[in-house]
């Protein structure tokens, strides 16, 4: 949300996501590195494709679509290459990639309006 809302240069978003990025590597993955670069990329890639967009609730929604589908695929590119996940294309995204995107945008969509005036009232 902070993609959509905050100042970008301010809130140090992409700083932030490495960091979280990392955090998400010690704790699930094992493997350091993955994440690292995988969440900061994620970031960059919304941000630059939300800027070229009018500043509504679809252009919010499709840059969290794109956001999110290029996270679990290149999560699930990334663990396929060093043999941590077994799993066809198909499988994957049957069984994780559109269980994770149904539940993430419920999420965003109910999420979206009430977070909005708050960046809003912080920002001033």
């Amino acid at each position: 949300m902070a993609v959509f809302f905050g100042d970008s240069k301010k809130l140090h978003i992409t700083m932030w996501s490495a960091i979280i990025g990392f955090i998400f590597d010690m704790y699930y993955t094992g493997l350091l590195g993955v994440y690292v670069f995988i969440f900061p990329l994620v970031i960059y890639l919304c941000q630059t494709v939300y800027q070229m967009l009018p500043p509504n609730f679809m252009s919010g929604f499709l840059v969290y679509f794109l956001g999110i589908t290029v996270w679990v695929s290149l999560g699930f590119v990334a663990n396929s290459f060093i043999g941590q996940t077994s799993d066809s294309v198909a499988q994957f995204m049957v069984n994780t990639l559109a269980p994770t995107l149904a539940i993430n945008l419920v999420f965003m969509a109910l999420a979206y309006f009430p977070i909005e005036p708050l960046y809003r009232s912080h920002r001033q």
